[in-house]
C-alpha cells in the first residue's frame, strides 16, 4: 500500500515539476528587455539579403568605409527573415524555439547520466530560472544553442565516434558565423582533448597501483559504498561495463586532437571575412574604452569603492550566483561522502557514469570553466547557468540516493513515504518559487493597464523597442532629416533600420568597428559639462569636425540631459523636434527652420502629435530670445488638459517666470489647479506613469522652486506632497517594472 502511495506521490511530484519548468520557460521567453543588439542583428541580416555582406561599411561616417567583421551575420540573417515575414513576432519566436531546444538537450544530458526523471526536471528548472532574467533576444541566443549542442557531443559516449567528431566540426563552422563566443567552443574541444590524454596516461600509470586496482574492482563488482554515484540498493546494478582501456582513451584523444586542428582553419576560413573573424573576439574584449563603459562587459562581481560589491545586472544575476554556489557545495560534499581519492580516480578514468552514456568529468569541467568565465564576463551567465544543469542533476540524484539509503537502513518502512513526501515538498516549493517570479516579474509588464508602458501588444512589448523611440524614429523618417547624425547607440541603429539616407557617428558595433579615438570623441560629446565652457566648446568642435548635420537624443534617462542643456544654451544648434521621446537638433542655418524664420511657427515639418509641434515652437522661441508667444502658451495649456506632459508644464513655467523669475498669483493658481485636477485622474492606464505622475512631479518641482525663491505658497505642504508622490512612483516601478530593469 505504501509503495502504491509513493508511486502516486512521485507521479504528482513529476507533474508539479513539469509545471514549474513550463513557468520557468515562460519567464525566460517573456521577460522584457530592450533587446538593443537585436536591432543591430536585423540591420546586418538586411545587409546580407541586399548583397552587402563583407563590403565597405555604409552605416557610419567615422569608419572610413572599412569592412565590419560581423561574426553574427548568419544569426542576423535568420532574425531578419523572421522579422520580414512575421514582424515583431518572428524574433520572439526564434528566441523561444532556441531556448526550448536547449532545455530539451540539457534534460537529455541529465538522463544520459542516469539522473531520474523528476531530478532531471528539477535541475533543468533551476538552470532555466537562473538565466531567465538575462535571456534577451540577440545573436547570443544562437551562441548558447551551439554551446549546448557542442557540449552534448563532448559529453556523449564514444560511440558513434565519427558522428561526434564530425558533428563538432560542423557546429564550430556554424557557431563561427553566428556569434563571437565560438572561441568558447574551441576551448571546450581543447579541454576534451587534454582530458582524454590525461585519462590515457593515468590509466597506464595506475594500472599496477593497488589503490586503483581496488577502486576499479569495487566498481566492476557493483560495490557502491565508496563510489561517487550513490548507494541506493535499487540501483546497485547501474554501474555497467568495464573500465575503458588506456588505448581506447588514447585513440579518442588523437581523434579530438584532429578535430581541434581542423577547427582552426574552419574558424579562420569558413566565413566571409577570412582570418579576421578568428581574431575579432580579442579586438572586442581589448576595446578598453567600451569594455570599461558598457555594462554587458562587466564582471559578475565587481567591488565598487562607493557601492561595495556590485552584481552584474543587479539582482538579475543573483539566482545564477546562488545556483553556482550550490553546485560547488554539492561537488565538495560528493567528494567527501564518496571518498575523495576513489571518487577522483573514477572521474578521471571515466567509470563513474552509470551506464557509460555520459561523461561526468567533462560535464563538471565545462561547468567549472564557465563559472570562471562568468566571473570575468558577466554576460556569459546565460551559458554558465545552463552548463550547471547536467552535473547538478547528477549530484542531486547521487546525494539524494545516499540519503534515501541511509534512512531506509535507519527507519526501514517509514523511509519510503518520507522520501516521497520530501520530493513532493521540494516540487511544490520549486513550483511556488517559479509562480512567484512569474507573477512578480514577468506578468506585470504585459498587463493592459501597466502605467509604465505606452499602449502596445504583448508581442510588441516582448520585442523590446520602446514606443518612445519609435515616435522619435518616425519623426525623422517623416521629415527630410538626412546626412550625418550624432545619436544614442541604440537609437542610431533604429534610425538606420527605418530611415534610409543617413549615416551615424557610432552605433552598437562600438567594440567591433570603431577605434578608441572615435569612441573618445563620441563620449566627449555625450559627457559634455554644460557649466564648463571648454567642455561645451570641445563638444561643438567635435560636431563641426565631423560635419554632423543633426543631433538626435532620447530623454528616457538622464544620460543625455547635459548635452541637451548645452545645445539649448548655445546658438549653433536649434531643436526641430521636442517631446517626451527626445530632442532633434539641427544647425541654426538649416533649411528645416525656414518656416520658423518666416512665420515663427513650425508649419514646414510633419508632427504626428500637436503637442510635439507646440513644444518645439516654445523651445525655439526661448532659444532664439524671441520670447514664447502667448498663443503658444495657451495652446500648450489646452493640449496639457488632454495629454498632461511634464515638459509642457516646465516651458509654461519658464514663460511665466521670464520677467521677474517668480510665478505671478494667476500662474501659481494655474499650477495648483492643474495639480488638483491631476490628483483626480487615474494614472493606472498605459503611459500614466509619465503623463500623470511625471506631470505631477514636474508641477511640484515648479511650485517648490517658486516657494523657496519667491516665498510664495506653503513650502512644507509642497515638500510633503512631493515625498508622498515619490513613494507612489517607487511603488509603481516596483510593481510594474520589468526585471531586470534595462
Amino acid at each position: 500500500m505504501q509503495t502504491k502511495i509513493s508511486r502516486y506521490i512521485s507521479f504528482f511530484s513529476t507533474v508539479v515539476l513539469g509545471a514549474g519548468l513550463a513557468l520557468a520557460v515562460t519567464i525566460a521567453v517573456g521577460n522584457l528587455h530592450q533587446n538593443e543588439d537585436l536591432i543591430m542583428a536585423l540591420l546586418a541580416g538586411r545587409d546580407v539579403l541586399d548583397g552587402n555582406l563583407a563590403t565597405p561599411d555604409q552605416w557610419s561616417f567615422t569608419t572610413d568605409g572599412k569592412i565590419w567583421v560581423n561574426q553574427g551575420w548568419l544569426s542576423g540573417l535568420v532574425f531578419y527573415v523572421s522579422y520580414a515575414r512575421m514582424q515583431e513576432a518572428g524574433p520572439v519566436l526564434i528566441k523561444a524555439i532556441l531556448l526550448a531546444a536547449c532545455i530539451a538537450l540539457m534534460y537529455q544530458r541529465c538522463r544520459d547520466l542516469r539522473v531520474p526523471r523528476h531530478v532531471a526536471i528539477l535541475a533543468v528548472t533551476l538552470g532555466t530560472l537562473s538565466v531567465a532574467p538575462l535571456q534577451s533576444i540577440r545573436a547570443e541566443n544562437f551562441g548558447v544553442f551551439y554551446f549546448v549542442i557542442l557540449s552534448c557531443l563532448l559529453t556523449r559516449a564514444p560511440n558513434p565516434g565519427v558522428l561526434r567528431h564530425a558533428g563538432s566540426v560542423a557546429v564550430m563552422a556554424l557557431w563561427a558565423n553566428s556569434h563571437g563566443t565560438f572561441l568558447v567552443g574551441f576551448a571546450l574541444i581543447a579541454a576534451k582533448t587534454g582530458m582524454q590524454f590525461l585519462r590515457s596516461w593515468l590509466l597506464q600509470r595506475l594500472s599496477g597501483s593497488a589503490v586503483a586496482a581496488d577502486g576499479l574492482s569495487e566498481m566492476r563488482a557493483g560495490k557502491r559504498e565508496r563510489a561517487f554515484s550513490g548507494t541506493a540498493q535499487g540501483t546497485a546494478d547501474a554501474v555497467a561495463g568495464e573500465t575503458p582501456s588506456s588505448e581506447a582513451y588514447k585513440l579518442d584523444s588523437l581523434k579530438w586532437m584532429l578535430v581541434l586542428l581542423l577547427c582552426v582553419p574552419v574558424m579562420a576560413l569558413a566565413n566571409p571575412y577570412g582570418p579576421a573573424n578568428l581574431f575579432m573576439p580579442f579586438r572586442q574584449t581589448g576595446a578598453e574604452v567600451w569594455t570599461n563603459a558598457v555594462e554587458l562587459w562587466q564582471p559578475l562581481i565587481k567591488l565598487d569603492p562607493n557601492h561595495g560589491m556590485v552584481l552584474y545586472m543587479g539582482e538579475a544575476s543573483l539566482l545564477y550566483l546562488l545556483l553556482s554556489i550550490l553546485f560547488l557545495v554539492l561537488c565538495v560534499l560528493g567528494l567527501v561522502v564518496g571518498g575523495a581519492r576513489v571518487s577522483m580516480i573514477r572521474l578521471l578514468t571515466g567509470t563513474c557514469q552509470r551506464d557509460g552514456r555520459g561523461d561526468l568529468l567533462m560535464e563538471i569541467a565545462i561547468s567549472l570553466g564557465m563559472i570562471l568565465l562568468a566571473l570575468r564576463f558577466g554576460r556569459t551567465v546565460v551559458f554558465a547557468g545552463l552548463a550547471l544543469v547536467p552535473p547538478l542533476g547528477f549530484l542531486l540524484s547521487d546525494l539524494g540516493q545516499r540519503a534515501q539509503s541511509y534512512f531506509e537502513q535507519r527507519f526501514a518502512e517509514r523511509a519510503s513515504p518520507a522520501t516521497s513526501l520530501g520530493l513532493l515538498a521540494s516540487s511544490l516549493a520549486l513550483f511556488g518559487s517559479a509562480a512567484w517570479f512569474f507573477y512578480s516579474s514577468t506578468l506585470p509588464p504585459y498587463l493592459p493597464n501597466n502605467p509604465l508602458f505606452e499602449r502596445a501588444s504583448p508581442v510588441e512589448r516582448a520585442f523590446g523597442t520602446s514606443a518612445k523611440l519609435k515616435d522619435l524614429t518616425q519623426f525623422v523618417k517623416d521629415n527630410p532629416i538626412r546626412g550625418r547624425v550624432y545619436s544614442d547607440l541604440l537609437l542610431s541603429d533604429l534610425l538606420l533600420l527605418h530611415v534610409p539616407g543617413l549615416q551615424v557617428f557610432m552605433d552598437l558595433r562600438a567594440q567591433s568597428m570603431y577605434s578608441d579615438a572615435t569612441g573618445r570623441a563620441y563620449l566627449a560629446v555625450a559627457h559634455v559639462d554644460p557649466a564648463n565652457r571648454s567642455s561645451v566648446q570641445g563638444a561643438l568642435d567635435t560636431l563641426d569636425r565631423y560635419s554632423v548635420s543633426a543631433v538626435i537624443v532620447p530623454t528616457d534617462s538622464e544620460y543625455w540631459l547635459p548635452l541637451i542643456h548645452a545645445l539649448l544654451a548655445g546658438k549653433a544648434w536649434l531643436p526641430v523636434f521636442v517631446d517626451t521621446s527626445g530632442f532633434v537638433f539641427v544647425r541654426a542655418d538649416s533649411p528645416l527652420l525656414g518656416s520658423f524664420r518666416q512665420t515663427g511657427r513650425m508649419t514646414g515639418l510633419r508632427y504626428r502629435r500637436e503637442r510635439a509641434r507646440l513644444l518645439t515652437e516654445a523651445y525655439l522661441m526661448s532659444s532664439t530670445g524671441r520670447g514664447i508667444k502667448h498663443e503658444v502658451i495657451q495652446e500648450l495649456k489646452g493640449v496639457s488638459e488632454k495629454e498632461p506632459c511634464g515638459l509642457a508644464y516646465q516651458i509654461i513655467a519658464r514663460s511665466a517666470q521670464r520677467n521677474h523669475g517668480c510665478l505671478g498669483d494667476g500662474d501659481r493658481l494655474y499650477f495648483e489647479g492643474e495639480m488638483a485636477r491631476l490628483r483626480t485622474v487615474d494614472f493606472m492606464r498605459p503611459g500614466g506613469y509619465e503623463s500623470i505622475l511625471g506631470s505631477m512631479l514636474a508641477i511640484l518641482k515648479i511650485l517648490d522652486a517658486n516657494a523657496h525663491a519667491c516665498r510664495a505658497g506653503d513650502k512644507a505642504l509642497v515638500k510633503a506632497e512631493g515625498l508622498q508622490l515619490l513613494r507612489v512612483m517607487d511603488r509603481v516601478r516596483g510593481l510594474y517594472q520589468p526585471w531586470p530593469s534595462n
